[in-house]
């Protein structure tokens, strides 16, 4: 037997069937435990190859705990291990690191992970550039993740009413945040860019905002009201415009304002 094998022969001693009888359940205790097995493996990750090792096994176990336990018990080791792997330094400029990173990081954020977009915040904060590309390619992540989770619904007006305010968040993540300073007759407006979106960013950041946008209306939210809490996010809901990016001016000004 291969440890993936192993492991989930050990995954299903200590399951336990669910009403439905097609996944497991375990008390939360074994969750932790789980999630301590994934992330205990001490292994040198000094060079890319070692790193797509690790990553590639890791996304094979994970894999498997998602096969056997059902949805609603995932979430609680998907947080450790997602906690986990952002305290692992990866080479994210070499392709098959990256792409295997986001792969198992999509997989976690897909189960759930109620305290992601927090996570998320405080990262941007950091003052390490190294942190703040982790934190880029996640937002990446978990906003192209929401698209799917639009696509895979039945249509375009499917969406959870209680999506939108976790979405403008998600918004405001890579903008950073504007602060108005008086000083003497004149005022000064200091801003902070969490980092510059390339086109491919630009394309996710419209997309979920169209998600933001449809999601408010869900909840009688017009999208200007939507707007305006972005805006208050980002430092004061009466910023103008003109101190945002350009093209964060064009989507918001092409959006239907009605």
């Amino acid at each position: 037997m291969n440890i993936v094998e192993i492991w989930q022969a050990l995954l299903l001693v200590r399951g336990q069937l669910t009403e439905s009888h097609q996944h497991l359940t375990a008390p939360h205790a074994f969750a932790s435990r789980v999630a301590a097995i994934m992330t205990g493996f001490s292994v040198p990750l000094d060079t890319p190859e070692a790193q797509t090792s690790y990553l590639s096994t890791m996304a094979k176990l994970w894999t498997v705990v998602k096969n056997v336990f059902t949805k609603s018990w995932l979430s609680s080791p998907a947080e450790r291990i997602l906690a986990s792997l952002l305290k692992k330094q990866f080479d994210l400029s070499d392709e098959n690191v990256k792409n295997l990173w986001s792969r198992i990081c999509a997989e976690l954020v897909s189960v759930g992970v109620p305290t992601l977009l927090h996570v998320l915040h405080t990262r941007t904060l950091s003052p390490s550039q190294e942190g703040k590309e982790v934190t880029r390619h996640l937002w990446s992540v978990l906003a192209e993740h929401d698209e799917r989770l639009g696509r895979d619904s039945q249509g375009d007006d499917d969406v959870p009413e209680g999506d939108w305010m976790e979405l403008v968040h998600l918004l405001a993540m890579p903008i950073g945040f504007v602060k108005f300073c008086r000083w003497t007759a004149f005022l000064l407006i200091f801003s902070i860019s969490a980092w510059g979106m390339d086109n491919s960013e630009i394309g996710t950041w419209e997309a979920t905002f169209s998600r933001a946008i449809m999601a408010g209306s869900k909840v009688s939210k017009p999208s200007y009201e939507v707007i305006s809490v972005i805006l208050n996010i980002l430092g004061d809901s009466k910023l103008p415009l003109y101190v945002l990016p350009l093209y964060i001016i064009s989507i918001l000004l092409n959006s239907n304002l009605g």
